[in-house]
């Protein structure tokens, strides 16, 4: 349970890594994978989807830029998840 913020965080950065990388590689045959960090990361989706038409003009580089950012704000949203169960688990064992 001490690990767990870093855990899901790494596991999460990992996984971006994998879909995104596969995406940018082979547009044509995994070019909608990316769509499973969408729920996962919603408050990330929330604030970039907005966004990223607006800022980012051209599609190769929307990829990338898409990569970037679900990694630093998912990374970082699962980290305090991790964290807040972290706190939760403690507290729960702690009081009986």
């Amino acid at each position: 349970m001490r690990r767990l913020p870093e855990s899901l965080a790494t596991t999460h950065i990992l996984l971006c890594g994998l879909i995104f990388g596969s995406a940018i590689a082979n547009p044509q045959r995994a070019g909608l994978l990316p769509l499973i960090a969408l729920p996962i990361d919603w408050p990330a989706s929330l604030a970039f989807n907005g966004l990223s038409d607006a800022l980012i003009g051209f599609p190769r580089n929307k990829l990338l830029w898409d990569a970037a950012f679900y990694m630093v704000l998912g990374t970082i949203w699962f980290y305090w998840i991790g964290r807040v169960l972290q706190v939760f688990f403690r507290w729960a064992t702690n009081t009986r």
